[in-house]
């Protein structure tokens, strides 16, 4: 058996494999999952759920080669391998939410380091209106990211509260 995960993303998305829930991934953007692979899962998870498909890692699996996300046979053995895994080391299911909260937490710093990349070029060679309307643009984007964590939070909290 794999050890539980300490790594927020790969702990949701297990979440949302063994609770059949999708709508864990709700606040979450692709952008959001630093990693490639995950954004596929969760992305693959989302559309499942929209559609009202249920949710687990064999229909995960079997949907996301069906609509042709993975269709190399080394992919469709890595994205199995993958599933498998993240069922395997998520440490409680029904704490998804948290893990949401967590993820969205990690999304937010990640994307305020990479603005002040950006700023930091900018300010060397972009005029002073052009660098001006990319702060704004930078700040709505954190901004936007930073509503979503608290949301995100405010919903946990909420489940506390009713002892879910």
């Amino acid at each position: 058996m794999t050890a539980p995960t300490t790594d927020a993303a790969r702990a949701l998305l297990g979440a949302a494999l063994l609770s059949g829930v999708p709508q864990v991934l709700d606040l979450l953007q692709d952008g959001d999952l630093a990693d490639e692979r995950l954004r596929v899962v969760a992305g693959v998870i989302r559309g499942m759920g929209a559609s009202g498909i249920p949710v687990d890692a064999v229909t995960v699996l079997a949907h996301a080669r069906g609509t042709g996300t993975v269709t190399r046979p080394a992919a469709v053995q890595g994205l199995a391998v993958l599933l498998a895994e993240l069922i395997g080391e998520c440490p409680n299911p029904a704490s998804a939410r948290w893990y949401a909260a967590a993820v969205l937490e990690d999304a937010l710093r990640r994307r305020t380091a990479e603005a002040g990349e950006r700023l930091t070029q900018a300010a060397e060679v972009e005029s002073l209106e052009s660098l001006l309307k990319l702060v704004d643009r930078e700040y709505r984007a954190v901004r936007e990211l930073a509503d979503r964590r608290t949301a995100a939070g405010e919903d946990r909290l909420r489940l506390r509260a009713v002892g879910a």
